[in-house]
């Protein structure tokens, strides 16, 4: 049902671009992409379930003077497990001058029956604002969504965020980044209680009153050198505080892949810092090989362990250490003079260590992946 839905809505798309904007075509873009991966881990268990999984994407864009609309869809298929199929789509516009950008968008998620607790909406406002100032060049971004879940309507949530970045370039071919974000999130059944028969553990529930709100501050800063005309390097450190509040502990709703990341290490729900290190050097025909090393330490100030499979303690709180490393060969192939036709290919390795004291968030995973995109 799901991919007739796809095939339906991606031939309606194609025929309304290629016949409805027909006198418009410099200003209508579609991409159509596809990721074929293989994951030993895709669902960060200690028990893992490998597969390959296999993503299908489309995007359409067009923006008649300073307004733009967009429509992407995405359906993701896992060949080992098929039950954990799902399906994406996002709709959104947006009004847009040299400097600033303002716009909405909604999407959101379908699963398969078995899994139909990760369904949700979205919907999303957002404000962008560029500026310079003594030589620096800034970027205000702010946005408020409210996101829903079929099922699980105690995770239901407003999400406002905040931030500023800057950055500024000198002759010695140095570039200074800096940041921070605040994030604010307020859940709309403040002190309920979930329970269910999904998750980790083979009792797995949640069973804890939570608070109402949640805020929650970043801070970070980057430095990219180049150090040939081919090769650059860039470090970066990131803190994270939650300010006030504790954030909801959804750690038992279970597996992750994708966006499920909101029901077990939801971003504003832990501290810590993160350390990066990036390398990127360009290679003969233009292609670009660039590789990342990334070390997390979390700190869940609102979930306890489990000590094993079954037993939960919830005076000790959970606390990670993760190191990530990602590897990546790309080339875009210009297919037409003007760049506006392009065909681009990426080969992905990443390898995730997750150490916890944890019994359910210990895990390890190997990633391998190919991408390829055509933009018209």
């Amino acid at each position: 049902m799901i991919a007739k839905n796809i095939i339906k809505i991606s031939l309606y798309i194609l025929v309304f671009s290629f016949f409805g904007f027909h006198n418009s075509q410099a200003q209508l873009s579609l991409s159509v992409s596809t990721d074929q991966e293989y994951n030993s881990n895709p669902f960060s268990s200690p028990t893992p379930s490998e597969s390959v999984i296999s993503s299908y994407n489309l995007g359409l864009e067009y923006e008649p003077n300073n307004w733009g609309f967009g429509y992407y869809n995405n359906y993701s298929q896992f060949l080992s497990i098929p039950e954990r199929n799902y399906y994406w789509h996002q709709l959104g516009t947006w009004f847009a001058s040299d400097n600033s950008m303002l716009g909405i968008y909604y999407e959101q998620r379908i699963n398969k029956e078995d899994y139909s607790y990760y369904d949700y909406s979205s919907f999303d406002f957002y404000f962008k604002q560029k500026f310079s100032l003594s030589g620096f060049h800034f970027l205000f971004n702010s946005s408020l969504a409210y996101t829903s879940y079929r099922e699980l309507t105690d995770l239901n949530n407003f999400l406002f965020t905040t931030s500023i970045r800057s950055a500024k370039s000198f002759e010695t071919k140095t570039t200074l980044i800096g940041g921070v974000v605040f994030n604010y999130k307020t859940y709309s059944n403040a002190g309920s209680i979930l329970s269910g028969t999904f998750g980790r553990g083979r009792n797995s529930s949640l069973t804890q009153t939570v608070d109402r709100s949640t805020s929650h501050f970043n801070i970070y800063g980057r430095i990219a050198q180049s150090l040939t005309s081919t090769t650059g390097l860039a470090v970066q450190y990131t803190n994270r505080n939650i300010l006030s509040g504790l954030a909801k502990d959804a750690s038992s709703l279970g597996v992750t892949y994708g966006d499920e990341s909101q029901f077990f290490d939801d971003p504003i729900s832990y501290e810590g810092y993160t350390y990066q290190i990036q390398l990127t050097q360009i290679l003969p025909f233009e292609a670009t090989l660039r590789g990342s090393y990334f070390y997390n330490s979390k700190n869940y100030p609102s979930q306890g362990i489990y000590l094993n499979a079954d037993d939960y303690d919830d005076v000790t709180k959970r606390e990670d250490s993760q190191q990530i490393f990602y590897l990546s060969l790309s080339k875009m192939i210009k297919l037409s003079k003007n760049a506006n036709t392009s065909l681009s290919i990426s080969l992905d390795y990443q390898i995730i260590n997750n150490e916890s004291n944890s019994f359910w968030y210990k895990y390890d995973t190997n990633k391998t992946s190919v991408n390829i995109k055509f933009q018209f």
